[in-house]
């Protein structure tokens, strides 16, 4: 009976490199090269430190995060073997996208696909390695993740795995639930996350710019809030021009002034906040290869990160998606212009059909709304005085009759006076007499101010 020796303990980045191959089809053959996604490589040390109950990563669409998750399976079930359930988005995404990679990476390393149990005893959702098993859950099913105990729990796409469960629980608390035996359990979480917006601030000691944590019920992410409940560690950057530190967000890029999609992709740069220059694209890889992790409360000495880790049982980290080596600058301008542009058409359509349908805008002619036209004031006060005369009162709203003391009401004020000297009337007036009373309207309602004093 042959033995199965385990490999020396490594850091997963490292065991990546030295056993892992891409096939010739992928955009990167050869050798796995961790360094490409650097910002990864903190990540999945952070794991395999055994520092933390819960990793949390914020990457991008195509970043590469589920290579470091790849790195870590493969360098635990190598080197110090323990059950593991990894946790996708869904069913399909698990059978078509996850569970062939994981195989490639049984695959490829010579000494961990000796530990793998082939035949009948491996299934899509069950593999067997090393004597230890790897199973394959999903937020649309909790059957899974009520089963074998772990003591790694991977949660992919969290944000997309959690607009998944319908009325089935919340499948992070269920997965949790599965490393209760384990004294060692971790939680690791990756995610790109879902839209929102969030402040920052300026770190008055070193300079950076980072996320500023906001209150946790104003936030529709879970990936997010639970970075921001962690480390908040982000990537940062050398400019190659001043050599200063500085933390990559989509604000830092530039693109020339009214330029067309394909001219923001061909002109695309970024400005350091430090110094204002322009960083061309072909600093990319030289500074993600001198990029480091760093939490608010740390600096920055000689390219090092100076000062103690938060004292925090999360690791967390963000990255901005320009760190990417997959996405150039240019197609993260031109993709923005684009969105800008066409938005999504199906719900604009909707949205001009409602406003039609309800009286607040008739469009430009009969035929055309000309969507990319400015608005003036006049307008704007127009379509708010039609749309107020559809709508219900709230709380200390003020409904009136259309006219007289009976009939129908709409939203409105009968108050005439207002403070406005631009606001002319008879032969001299400049706006429509409909402009003229739902201006006034809107002021006594408090719904518009003046420009200045009295325009």
């Amino acid at each position: 009976m042959r033995l199965l020796k385990p490999t020396p303990r490594m850091q997963p980045d490292e065991w990546g490199a030295d056993n892992r191959v891409y096939p010739p089809s992928s955009g990167h053959p050869g050798q796995r090269d961790p360094k490409l996604t650097p910002y990864g490589i903190p990540f999945g040390r952070a794991v395999a430190s055994g520092k933390y109950s819960r990793a949390v990563g914020v990457f991008g669409a195509q970043m590469g995060k589920t290579d470091t998750c790849l790195d870590i399976i493969g360098e635990r079930l190598d080197t110090s073997p323990v059950p593991m359930i990894y946790l996708g988005p869904s069913e399909e995404f698990n059978k078509t996208q996850f569970e062939p990679r994981l195989m490639t990476l049984l695959d490829e390393s010579e000494s961990l696909a000796s530990k793998v149990a082939r035949g009948k005893r491996m299934t899509k959702t069950l593999k067997r390695i090393a004597g230890v098993t790897l199973r394959l859950a999903h937020g649309g099913s909790s059957t899974a993740l009520k089963s074998d105990p772990a003591a790694i729990g991977i949660a992919d796409e969290v944000d997309e795995l959690l607009g998944n469960i319908g009325n089935r629980g919340n499948p992070l608390v269920l997965l949790e639930a599965r490393g209760f035996t384990y004294a060692d359990f971790v939680l690791i979480e990756v995610s790109t996350p879902s839209v929102g917006a969030v402040d920052t601030e300026i770190d008055e000691a070193t300079g950076l710019e980072f996320w500023s944590p906001a209150p946790p019920e104003d936030l529709d992410s879970t990936i997010w809030r639970h970075w921001q409940e962690g480390t908040r560690h982000h990537w940062a950057w050398p400019c190659p021009h001043c050599r200063e530190f500085f933390i990559p967000r989509f604000k830092t890029l530039w693109w020339p002034e009214g330029a067309t999609p394909a001219e923001a992709r061909r002109e695309a740069r970024l400005i350091c906040p430090r110094c204002e220059q322009k960083i061309d694209p072909s600093h990319k890889a030289r500074m993600n290869a001198a990029g480091v992790a760093i939490a608010p409360g740390q600096r920055i000495e000689c390219g090092e990160v100076v000062g103690d880790e938060p004292d925090n049982n999360t690791y967390s980290i963000w990255a901005s998606g320009l760190a990417s080596p997959f996405v150039e600058w240019g197609k993260r301008a031109e993709d923005y212009l684009k969105q800008k542009i066409t938005g999504d058409q199906d719900e604009i359509q909707t949205a001009i059909n409602q406003l039609k349908q309800l009286g607040v805008t008739t469009g430009t002619t009969a035929t055309t709304y000309s969507p990319a036209d400015d608005v003036t004031r006049e307008q704007m006060a127009l379509f708010l005085d039609r749309l107020l005369k559809k709508a219900t009162p709230g709380p200390g709203g003020n409904q009136e009759f259309v006219s007289g003391n009976s009939g129908a009401k709409e939203i409105k004020s009968l108050d005439e006076d207002h403070n406005f000297t631009d606001l002319l009337t008879g032969t001299d007036s400049t706006i429509l007499m409909e402009s003229l009373a739902a201006l006034k309207s809107l002021f006594n309602l408090g719904v518009v101010t003046a420009t200045t004093g009295t325009t």
